[in-house]
């Protein structure tokens, strides 16, 4: 997938960035770290409409955070750590997540708000399956297994193949 190989070549060069800004009511995602476009997700834009615009703006913020830690965690890890795969693949998955809210938020004025709604909705129970899953990865005692029914489901949400973030994954 070459939006990976892409994602991947960018966060090499940037290990510890946060990419998203939240200053009161509006939320920016610097997504050029991530090569896509800027991403102004003001909330007095949608919230009066939308609960979801709200709720999807949470999770992102969430997300952040977490690709944040996980990139610093990361850097701490020995090469061939099995953790530190386990956190690159997440790390990843996160970043792809933001490039999916940025054409989900770009489609906004082609879109019916019943369909943005449906996709907000699909978005957020992946990406809120992908925050459940990284802290039950990052708490104490015994991991979770890099493949499953979660992980599944959120590759294929993405348009991932397991040979696809395998070969991002060694790329980093």
């Amino acid at each position: 997938m070459e939006l990976l190989n892409k994602i991947v070549t960018l966060i090499k060069e940037k290990e510890h960035e946060m990419l998203i800004k939240r200053t009161g009511s509006e939320i920016t995602l610097n997504g050029a770290k991530i090569g896509i476009s800027d991403l102004n997700m003001g909330l007095a834009n949608f919230s009066n409409k939308f609960i979801e615009f709200v709720k999807t703006n949470e999770i992102a913020t969430t997300l952040d955070n977490c690709q944040y830690h996980l990139s610093k965690i990361i850097s701490n890890m020995k090469d061939n750590d099995n953790f530190r795969l386990e956190c690159q693949r997440i790390r990843l998955m996160i970043i792809l997540a933001f490039h999916q809210l940025g054409s989900i938020i770009g489609t906004t004025k082609m879109t019916s708000d019943e369909s943005l709604k449906e996709q907000l909705t699909e978005w957020m129970r992946h990406m809120n399956d992908l925050i459940n899953h990284a802290i039950s990865v990052l708490e104490p005692g015994p991991k979770l297994v890099t493949k499953g029914p979660v992980y599944e489901q959120i590759m294929k949400y993405q348009g991932l193949t397991e040979k696809d973030m395998q070969e991002a994954i060694d790329n980093l």
